[in-house]
């Protein structure tokens, strides 16, 4: 499954979206780590610009919000993995987008 993936795609035609596997700790499956430096390095080549890194991840062990740059905002929003997320937690999404969008509509950063 996670091998099946690229650690960072571009954006999701007509948004700002870019999904990419979680940044994992150095002390986790060595073959499987995407250290953040890469995520930002991957950034980089592709001449974009992160305003706002959304965690749907249902637990914490994977990585620190603290490892991650302090000028990109950090939201975690718990989704339970497998199955359709309840309307609680698409609401929290749905507004976290509206009021990225709404921040950043002078700009072309992504989340």
């Amino acid at each position: 499954r996670w091998e099946d993936y690229l650690p960072v795609e571009q954006r999701m035609p007509g948004t700002r979206f870019l999904a990419f596997k979680v940044p994992l700790k150095k002390n986790l499956a060595p073959k499987n780590v995407l250290p953040p430096w890469i995520f930002f390095n991957k950034l980089q080549e592709h001449n974009e610009e992160l305003g706002l890194i959304i965690d749907l991840t249902y637990t914490h062990r994977y990585y620190k919000p603290e490892d991650l740059p302090e000028t990109i905002p950090y939201l975690k929003i718990c989704t339970i993995g497998h199955q359709i997320p309840d309307d609680d937690t698409i609401f929290k999404f749905q507004c976290a987008v509206n009021g990225f969008l709404k921040e950043n509509k002078d700009n072309g950063e992504l989340f």
